[in-house]
């Protein structure tokens, strides 16, 4: 599942979802995104890592980002 996906089936989870945070770098390779869901009384952390694969001329990488984790935590 991409990214936006999993971002789009969480924010009609709950119609008071709210976004902690957005692509926070934890680490240099890997991004966090973090929704506080009420209703549902859930933390959900969306985890995803880079990986850079090389332009056409080889000198410069472009950066892709791939949903790698999901983690479910109780709002207690």
């Amino acid at each position: 599942m991409t990214f936006n996906r999993a971002s789009g089936r969480l924010r009609r989870m709950d119609n008071k979802n709210r976004m902690a945070f957005f692509r926070n770098a934890q680490s240099p390779t890997t991004l966090h995104t973090r929704y506080d869901l009420p209703s549902q009384g859930i933390t959900v952390t969306l985890i995803e890592h880079m990986d850079e694969t090389p332009n056409k001329n080889g000198r410069t990488f472009k950066p892709e980002y791939h949903l790698a984790q999901v983690i479910v935590e109780s709002l207690e």
